[in-house]
Formats: C-alpha cells, structure tokens, sequence
C-alpha cells in the first residue's frame, strides 16, 4: 500500500508528506532526521509497523526539511529552519490534516 506521495509550501519550501488509512483519527508520524518517506516502503519491517497504524487511524507522515523528498535547507539556514512538530501546523493548513489546534 504505497501511498502517494504529495507536497505543501511551508514558508518558502515544499515538504513531502502522505497520507494513508482511514481511521477516525489523525495521527502524524515524526520521522528521524535522516527518514525519506518513499524509501521506508522498501523496508518490510517498516511497512508492517504503518499498515497496523493506519488499520484504525488515517497517518499522515512528512520529510523535513533537507530530508527525503523535501526541499533543501539553504546553506545559510539554522537547524531551526528544519520541519519540526511546532511547524508541522503551517502545513496542516493546507489541507494535508484534519487535525485541531
């Protein structure tokens, strides 16, 4: 079940993201800061772990920033420039979460 794999402008970047399941629940996966949301489903082990999530939640998961298939950081960019989980709301305006604040 590969999802597809889609992208929202967060400042001055796109960052990858899918989402699979159909749960009545959002849940969004932090990957590390090395992760690449297409490769992980070459890894079977890796596949098992998010198909069990998404049998009773719709997963939403993302590349940060200079990661898999996320725009590059600038070289004059801070680690704080990278997506994390505080920034992860500007994105979910763009339709990609149905999550509340």
């Amino acid at each position: 079940m590969r999802p597809r794999t889609q992208y929202a402008s967060v400042g001055d970047a796109e960052v990858a993201y899918q989402v699979f399941g159909d749960g009545p629940i959002d849940l969004v996966l932090i990957l590390g800061m090395a992760s690449a949301i297409d490769v992980q489903w070459d890894y079977p082990p890796w596949v098992g772990v998010v198909e069990r999530l998404a049998s009773f939640a719709r997963v939403i998961q993302f590349d940060r920033r200079g990661t898999g298939g996320s725009d590059a950081l600038q070289f004059t960019r801070e680690i704080r420039h990278r997506t994390t989980p505080a920034s992860a709301a500007r994105w979910r305006d763009s339709g990609a979460c149905a999550c509340s604040t």
